[in-house]
C-alpha cells in the first residue's frame, strides 16, 4: 500500500505539470481547474472517442441540449472536468493521508509498566514487546477481578449468567476459541456442582482442553453442563467457533505464557505490574494499535471512482429540469406568438420579436440572476431566429426549432408554422388557440406530479424525525427499568 501510495501521488503531481504546460500553450487559466484533470479528461475522451464514436455524438447532442448557443465540446470538457478534478482531488488526499498516518506516530503509544483490569467483563489487549532487540506482538485478555471465595455464593440463575463468559477462559469470545475452556468452577462458586460434555470430544476434551493444533479450518462444537445446586438440577449449553492455533515463535510462546502466567498470580490485583526483565534480558511494552490507515486509502479510491455515475446523475438531472421547463414555457410561448400574429405581424417577425425580448431581458441581468434566467424555449427560438438570419430557409428553421426541442408540442408547433408558410394563415390562430388549451392543462398536469414528487421525497426526512421522537420518548423508559 505504501508504494501504492507513493505512485498515486507522484502520478497526480505528473499529470498537473503536464497539464500546466497544456494550459500556457491553449492560454487557459487555472479558474478552469485542475490541469491535471484536464490531461486526463482529454485523454480519456480521446480514447472513448474513437472506441466508440456514436456515444461522443450522443454526449455532445445532450450538451447541446443543456447548453443551448454555446460550444457543446468545450461544455462537455468543463462538465467532464469538475468531476475528474474532484475525483483526482479525493485519490491524491487519500494517499496523502495514509502516507501521514503511517509515517506520523498516530499508530504508536507510550510505553506501559503497568495493566489495569477493567471493572466489569473482561477486555483483550495486546501488547507490543520489544525484547532482545525484537518487537513482538502479545495478545492477553484481562478478566475483572476475581471475588475472593466467601463472596463468590450464588444462586443457580447467577451462576448460569457467569458460566457464559467464564467458560471461555483465555479466549475473547465464543465465535473465536483457541485456548482451553474453563471447566472447572470451583473458584467462580464452590457448591455448585457442574457435568460437562462435548459434541466432539477430539476437539473440546471433557477437561476442558482445546485441541485445536490439529484443526485445519474452524470447526462448532457444542458444549453441555449440567448444573446441580443442591436439589436443583439445570442445564447450561454453548455453541463455540474453535480455530485452528495460530503458529508463533518460541520468543512469542514465551513472552506469551509469562505475561499469563503473571495474570494468573495476580488475578486479586487491580492493577498489575509489568516486569523489566525476562529471563535477564530488558523487556518493555506498548499497548498495540491496529493500523486502520489503509482503509482510508481504499474508501478515498472508492469516492474517487464514484464521482463517475454522480457526473452521469447531473447530466441526466439537467436534461429533466430542460424538459420540465420546456413544458412549462410552452402555453406562454404560444400565447405570445398568437397575440402578435393577431396584432398584424407576420410570422417570423413574431417570432423574432419574442426571441429579441429574451435575448434582451437577460444582457439587463448580471451575475447569478442571469445564470437562473436561462429558459430553454426561448434559446431555442433566438437559435432559430440567427439560423434565419444567416440566410437559412424559414421553414427549415422552424423544423430545426422543433427537433431540437424533442418535445412533441414544439414540434406540433414547427410543423403549424411550417404548414402555415405553404398553405396560408388562415386556420394558423384557431390552431394555436387550440394549442394554448391543450398546454395550460398540460402544464397544469406536470405541477402536480411535481407537487407529488416532492410529498414523496419528504416523506424520508418525516420518518427520520418520527424514528428520532420515538427514540427520545422509549430510550429513557427503558433505561429506568
Amino acid at each position: 500500500m505504501l508504494y501504492f501510495s507513493f505512485g498515486l501521488i507522484i502520478f497526480v503531481i505528473i499529470l498537473n505539470l503536464a497539464g500546466v504546460g497544456l494550459y500556457i500553450k491553449e492560454g487557459r487559466s487555472l479558474k478552469d481547474g485542475l490541469p491535471g484533470a484536464y490531461v486526463l479528461v482529454r485523454c480519456i475522451n480521446e480514447i472513448s472517442d474513437r472506441v466508440s464514436p456514436e456515444k461522443k455524438e450522443l454526449s455532445l447532442k445532450y450538451y447541446d441540449e443543456i447548453y443551448v448557443g454555446e460550444n457543446p465540446e468545450e461544455k462537455r470538457v468543463t462538465a467532464e472536468l469538475g468531476i475528474a478534478g474532484l475525483a483526482m482531488g479525493i485519490a491524491f488526499f487519500s494517499a496523502l493521508l495514509y502516507l501521514l498516518l503511517n509515517f506520523s506516530d498516530f499508530y504508536e503509544s507510550g510505553y506501559v509498566d503497568a495493566l489495569t483490569r477493567p471493572e466489569n467483563g473482561s477486555k483483550s489487549v495486546e501488547l507490543l514487546a520489544e525484547y532482545e532487540g525484537e518487537s513482538y506482538r502479545i495478545p492477553l485478555v484481562l478478566e475483572k477481578v476475581r471475588p475472593r471465595e466467601e463472596k463468590a455464593r450464588r444462586i443457580l440463575d447467577e451462576f448460569k449468567e457467569k458460566l457464559a463468559d467464564y467458560v471461555l477462559g483465555k479466549n475473547a469470545s465464543a465465535d473465536k476459541v483457541m485456548y482451553d475452556l474453563c471447566f472447572d468452577t470451583r473458584e467462580l462458586d464452590p457448591d455448585i456442582e457442574v457435568y460437562w460434555s462435548s459434541s466432539d470430544v477430539n476437539i473440546v476434551g471433557l477437561d476442558g482442553k482445546v485441541k485445536a493444533d490439529k484443526l485445519a479450518e474452524r470447526k462448532s462444537v457444542r458444549i453441555t453442563a449440567v448444573i446441580g445446586y443442591y436439589e436443583l438440577k439445570d442445564e447450561f449449553v454453548l455453541t463455540l467457533t474453535v480455530w485452528p492455533k495460530s503458529k508463533e515463535t518460541e520468543t512469542e510462546a514465551l513472552l506469551r505464557e509469562r505475561m499469563e502466567g503473571l495474570l494468573e498470580n495476580r488475578k486479586y490485583s487491580e492493577e498489575v505490574a509489568l516486569p523489566e526483565k525476562i529471563n535477564g534480558s530488558k523487556v518493555s511494552f506498548k499497548e498495540y494499535k491496529e493500523n486502520n490507515s489503509a482503509y482510508v486509502l481504499l474508501l478515498g479510491i472508492l469516492a474517487a471512482f464514484l464521482m463517475l455515475p454522480y457526473g452521469m446523475s447531473l447530466r441526466q438531472k439537467k436534461r429533466k429540469e430542460r424538459n420540465i421547463q420546456l413544458i412549462i414555457d410552452y402555453p406562454d410561448v404560444v400565447s405570445k406568438l398568437a397575440l402578435l400574429l393577431e396584432s398584424g405581424l407576420t410570422i417570423r417577425l413574431a417570432f423574432e420579436r419574442i426571441a429579441l425580448d429574451y435575448e434582451s431581458r437577460r444582457k439587463s441581468l448580471t451575475g447569478k440572476k442571469k445564470k437562473n434566467s436561462r429558459r430553454y424555449a426561448y434559446e431555442e427560438m433566438l437559435r432559430c431566429r440567427n439560423e434565419m438570419m444567416l440566410g437559412g430557409s424559414e421553414a427549415e428553421a422552424y423544423g430545426h426549432f422543433g427537433r431540437r426541442c424533442q418535445n412533441m408540442y414544439y414540434i406540433r408547433l414547427s410543423a403549424l408554422l411550417c404548414q402555415n408558410l405553404k398553405k396560408g394563415s388562415e386556420s394558423l390562430l384557431p390552431s394555436l388557440y387550440q394549442e394554448i388549451a391543450e398546454a395550460r392543462n398540460e402544464r397544469q398536469a406536470e405541477i402536480r406530479r411535481r407537487g407529488e414528487e416532492i410529498s414523496v421525497k419528504l416523506l424520508v426526512p418525516m420518518a427520520g424525525m418520527f424514528a428520532l421522537v420515538l427514540a427520545v420518548l422509549l430510550v429513557p423508559a427503558f433505561l429506568s427499568i
